[in-house]
Order: C-alpha cells, then sequence, then structure tokens
C-alpha cells in the first residue's frame, strides 16, 4: 500500500503543476546563418521606429518568416507576416545589424530601404535585387559615403536619382541594364570622386550626363556600347584622374573628347574597334602616366601620337594585342619606362627600333612570331632590367645583342624552337658570366637533343671544342716566347 500511495501522491503533483510556455522561451540560433526577427508582444511599431541599430543576439523568433540571401554578398533579407513591419538583416563578415524600418514601401527617413543593406558603422548601404530594384532607392542615409547598387534593374537613371547624399564618395552603379543617363542624374554629387558604372549597357553619352560630378577622380565605363563621345562629354568632370572606356563599340579615338581631360593620369582604351591613333591624342594631358590600348585593331599609330608641349610624363604604354606589323617606333617618348609589344604580328625586330626609348626598363614581346633579332636591336636601352622574349620563332642569340646592355638583369626565353649549337650554347654560358637571369632554354633541335636543357649540355654535345681555343692560345704564346729566346741568345 505504501508504494502505491507514493505513486498516486507524484501524479496528483504533476496534475496540479502549471505547464511552462514553449512560446516565451526565445529561440536564437547562433549557429544559424538565417537571423531571426524579432517577436512584436513586447515592441509596438512606435518604440520600432526609434530604433534603428539592434544586434541579432538581442532579437527573438518570428514566425512564417522568408529569408533571401543575396547571390554575391553576405546580405540577409527577413520580411515578417505583420503587414507594417519590414525587418532586414544585414550579415557581413566584420559586422551583423538588424534594422527596422516602418511601412512596407515606404520607410522611415534614416532608416534603410527594402532590399538594402546598412552598415553605418562602415557608412556603407548596399542595395541588390534584379526583381524588385527598378529606380535608385529613394530615402538612402544621409550619412552615406558609399553606394552600392548593382545587380538590379534600372533601365534608366532619372533626373536628380541621388538626391540628399551630400557625404556621399563613391557610387557603385555596375551590371544594372542601365540604358539611359538623364540629364541632371547626378546632380548634388559634389563629394563624389568615384563611380562604376561598368557592365550596363549605356551607348549613348551626352554633354550634360556628368553634370554634377565636379569633383569626380575616376569613371569606369567598362562594357558598355558606346561608340562615340560628344566633344562636350567630360565638360563638367575636368579632375577626373582615371578613365577606363574599355569594352566599348568605338570606331575611332575620341581625341576631342578626351582633351578636355587636362588632369588624366591612367587612360584604359583597351578592346575597341579602333585601327589606328592619331596625333596628338594626348596632348593635353600633361600628367598621364599609364595608357592602357591593349586588344584594339591598331595597324597604325601617328608618329606625333604621344607627343606633348612639354616634357612627357607617359611611363607605360601596353599595345599588346593588336595589328602592327611593325615596331612603331617614331611614336615612341623617352620618358617610358615599360613598353608592352606582345600579340602583335611583328616577325622582326630591326636595328634602332628602340633607341628613343633610353630610360625604359621593362619591354615585353611575347609571343609576336619573333623569328630574328637584328644586333643592334636593343641598342640605346641603357637602362634597361627586363625582357621578354617568350613564346616566339627564335632558334639562336648571339651575346653581342646583349652585351651593350649594363642594367640587364632578366630575360624571359621559353617557348621558342631553340636550335641548340655552338653560338647559342657559349651564349648561354656567358648569361650566366654576366649575371643575367634566365630561364631555362629548352632545346628543340637537333632531334637527339630536344626537350634537353642547354646549360645540361656540354661543348663536345653541341659541336664546341672550348678547349681548341686554349690550345691555339697556348701554340701562340709558346711560339711568341721561343722567339724572344733566339732572339736573346742572338745578342749575347
Amino acid at each position: 500500500m505504501t508504494v502505491w500511495a507514493v505513486w498516486v501522491a507524484v501524479l496528483i503533483a504533476m496534475l496540479t503543476t502549471p505547464v511552462r510556455s514553449t512560446s516565451a522561451i526565445p529561440d536564437v540560433n547562433l549557429g544559424s546563418n538565417t537571423e531571426q526577427t524579432p517577436t512584436m508582444d513586447s515592441t509596438t511599431s512606435a518604440e520600432l521606429a526609434t530604433t534603428q541599430l539592434t544586434t541579432t543576439e538581442e532579437t527573438t523568433a518570428a514566425s512564417e518568416s522568408v529569408a533571401t540571401t543575396d547571390r554575391t554578398r553576405t546580405t540577409t533579407y527577413t520580411e515578417t507576416t505583420e503587414p507594417a513591419t519590414t525587418s532586414m538583416v544585414v550579415t557581413t563578415p566584420d559586422v551583423t545589424t538588424l534594422l527596422t524600418t516602418t511601412g512596407v514601401y515606404s520607410p522611415t527617413p534614416g532608416f534603410c530601404p527594402l532590399y538594402c543593406g546598412c552598415m553605418a558603422d562602415q557608412l556603407t548601404v548596399y542595395c541588390q535585387s534584379y526583381e524588385n530594384i527598378h529606380s535608385v532607392p529613394r530615402d538612402i542615409p544621409a550619412w552615406a559615403q558609399t553606394l552600392w547598387v548593382t545587380q538590379s534593374n534600372i533601365p534608366r537613371l532619372e533626373t536628380n536619382s541621388f538626391q540628399n547624399l551630400t557625404e556621399l564618395q563613391t557610387l557603385m552603379l555596375f551590371t544594372n541594364g542601365i540604358q539611359e543617363i538623364a540629364d541632371g542624374a547626378f546632380s548634388g554629387l559634389s563629394s563624389v570622386t568615384s563611380v562604376d558604372l561598368a557592365s550596363n549597357m549605356i551607348q549613348t553619352i551626352q554633354d550634360d550626363t556628368f553634370l554634377g560630378l565636379e569633383n569626380l577622380e575616376s569613371l569606369d565605363l567598362t562594357g558598355n556600347g558606346i561608340q562615340t563621345l560628344p566633344q562636350n562629354a567630360f565638360q563638367h568632370t575636368p579632375n577626373i584622374k582615371h578613365l577606363i572606356l574599355t569594352w566599348n563599340r568605338f570606331q575611332t579615338y575620341p581625341t576631342e573628347a578626351l582633351s578636355a581631360l587636362t588632369n588624366l593620369e591612367q587612360l584604359y582604351f583597351a578592346a575597341t574597334k579602333i585601327t589606328t591613333i592619331p596625333a596628338n591624342s594626348i596632348s593635353t594631358m600633361s600628367n598621364l602616366t599609364v595608357l592602357f590600348l591593349q586588344v584594339n585593331e591598331l595597324e597604325s599609330i601617328d608618329p606625333k601620337a604621344f607627343a606633348t608641349p612639354g616634357p612627357s610624363t607617359l611611363r607605360e604604354l601596353y599595345l599588346l594585342g593588336n595589328k602592327l606589323t611593325t615596331v612603331p617606333r617614331d611614336s615612341f617618348v623617352p620618358s617610358m619606362r615599360k613598353l608592352v609589344l606582345s600579340e602583335n604580328p611583328i616577325a622582326q625586330i630591326q636595328d634602332g627600333d628602340f633607341s628613343v626609348l633610353t630610360n625604359l626598363e621593362t619591354l615585353e614581346l611575347k609571343k609576336m612570331g619573333l623569328g630574328d633579332l637584328a644586333v643592334g636591336s636593343f641598342r640605346s636601352l641603357n637602362n634597361i632590367q627586363e625582357i621578354d622574349l617568350s613564346e616566339n620563332e627564335l632558334k639562336s642569340l648571339n651575346k653581342s645583342q646583349f652585351s651593350d646592355l649594363p642594367t640587364i638583369q632578366n630575360l624571359t626565353l621559353d617557348g621558342n624552337p631553340w636550335l641548340c649549337g655552338c653560338e647559342l650554347w657559349k651564349t648561354a654560358h656567358w648569361f650566366g658570366e654576366a649575371n643575367i637571369t634566365t630561364d631555362r632554354v629548352k632545346c628543340e633541335t637537333p632531334s637527339g637533343l630536344r626537350g634537353r636543357y642547354v646549360l645540361d649540355l656540354s661543348g663536345s654535345d653541341v659541336g664546341c671544342d672550348v678547349n681548341s681555343g686554349k690550345i691555339w692560345g697556348q701554340t701562340v704564346w709558346f711560339v711568341l716566347m721561343l722567339q724572344v729566346v733566339v732572339y736573346v741568345c742572338h745578342i749575347v
């Protein structure tokens, strides 16, 4: 009876004890990638309107939330089932922030717009949604210094698209499908120094397209459909230092439009359809140091293309991947430090082709089909340090082609069909004696030496009797000494 009495007492106690509600237990999963939205039980909409920054550690679970993860950045958007509240979680490698806005499509000023992530500590706003963003979001926080509106569907930038963003410095607008920019779209952005409009569908630039960007220093228009530039395209942006026009549809070089950029330092004008560079193409650019003209269809360059009224500042010229058949020697300027001519169909380097380039340090002649180098090919390159001759059709070299280069340090020679004979063998050993670093030259011919490295061969392997010279020298010395002895004996 005693045992039964105990069991009955326990059963009665269990039935009379209140059950603890599981809904009162916060469900915070710190190991989950999907952030949770706070419940509305203890926080009213008015209180939410005054709360801008709440860490995810302080949030509790909300039922029936839908999370969408940014495909390219770790930003997570969460919408609650409450009709008047939209919550958004921003997750980055170094900060996790919950930003709550009142009103589904009309966020309170100072809060973060829908489909955007706002990081106040970094003064940065990210907006991205191809399905939902069709214009620049309104009510971007006025404190923003960097704004990303990317990978969305914005066919046109309207006038005054960026109102009240007086602190903005960097504007990223790439991959939005932008086809047209209204005059005054950038009005009020006098603090902006960098704009990225790459990978859009812009075909036309007007005289007032960049109105409002008077302090702009960097502009990227890569990968659009621009064919021409009006003469006054950059009249409102005289301070641009870095301009990228690569991968557009230019048929001619826009000399008149670019002449307004007197402060330009780097110009990227690659992968277009231009066939020539005209005279005075950079004559007004007194600060230009780097000029990229790669992968165009250049067949000629005017002798005065890079001429300037004063001393030239051009340091690097990239002409890789064009259709030049001869070295444009008359176009070079003495200030150049680096020249890239690789992947042009230039079969031969002539004596004096680089004679003007007395300050050149790096010369790239890779993959050109070069079959021959004249003895004076590199004459006057008094400061040259590196020459790349790889992947050509060279079979042999002579040390006389390099002996007048006092500063040469590195030669890249791989990928040529080297004929391993006495001359190449001697030249390769001379490189070592002259402290010139080269890659390992591999023999292509004769067939018996194919695949072997020239420095692994002996003189006899390549038909080069290195001792014959010594023997001849010793013989001559012996004969001379004998004549001296005979002469002395005769006198005595």
